[in-house]
């Protein structure tokens, strides 16, 4: 009787100890979908098409009946021509966007050395940002061609430093673009004239073709439109 007893109580002890291991309270842990990581995605951003079904060529050849260089550009139907001056010396036009950033053709006959701060200078950083059209021909004038007219680009200009008491001063200064000769590529110092002036390159007389926005800055549809006007810059036959 004794041993059936402990034989009892054995089972009875194995009973629960069995029950503490696999039958014991379970609780149900719920995972909410904030606490569950998920890869990080930038959101897709949609293509900005730009259309450039509009045309502009300059006149400075057909007013002065000269043989001279005429330019094209194409742009899109949110630019509009807002300014054009041609006379016997000179040509500028000015397109325009709603925003009022503005794409600069300017011819200048003779030259452009002169002018500009004589206490104030920026330093620009120069960069390529896209190809040009812009593939320069012979002129008339042999002696105003220059040997680094060989291949042109859409370059960003950078304002990134200011003279200050003879030393420059480091800022995030405002952004342009311009067509100009590749050999442009790097730090321009002592810029002291306005960037129509500044990025002229000597073709017969002296050409410009430069974007600038009222703020220094341009949105992202704003940038892909300009470099677009800017690459298709063009000599005419």
């Amino acid at each position: 009787m004794k041993n059936r007893l402990i034989v009892i109580t054995l089972v009875i002890a194995l009973m629960f100890l069995l029950t503490g291991c696999f039958g014991g309270e379970q609780t149900d842990t719920l995972v909410t979908d904030e606490q569950i990581q998920k890869p990080t995605q930038e959101p897709a951003q949609e293509p900005i098409i730009i259309t450039l079904n509009n045309t502009f060529t300059t006149r400075f050849r057909e007013v002065n009946a000269v043989t001279w260089p005429s330019f094209a550009f194409d742009f899109p139907d949110n630019w509009t021509i807002t300014d054009e001056d041609v006379s016997q010396q000179s040509e500028f036009i000015t397109l325009t966007n709603d925003r009022g950033v503005t794409i600069s053709y300017s011819h200048f006959s003779g030259s452009v050395a002169g002018g500009g701060s004589a206490v104030t200078a920026l330093r620009v950083e120069v960069s390529k940002v896209a190809n040009s059209s812009f593939v320069p021909a012979p002129v008339n004038i042999p002696d105003e061609e220059e040997p680094d007219l060989r291949e042109f680009m859409v370059a960003r200009l950078k304002v990134t430093g200011t003279l200050e008491d003879y030393t420059f001063v480091d800022v995030d200064g405002s952004t342009a673009f311009a067509v100009i000769p590749v050999s442009h590529i790097g730090t321009d110092y002592f810029v002291r004239r306005p960037f129509v002036a500044e990025y002229a390159f000597a073709y017969a007389a002296y050409i410009s073709f430069v974007a600038q926005a009222p703020d220094g800055e341009f949105t992202e549809a704003e940038e892909q439109e300009v470099i677009a006007i800017l690459q298709s810059f063009r000599l005419v036959p």
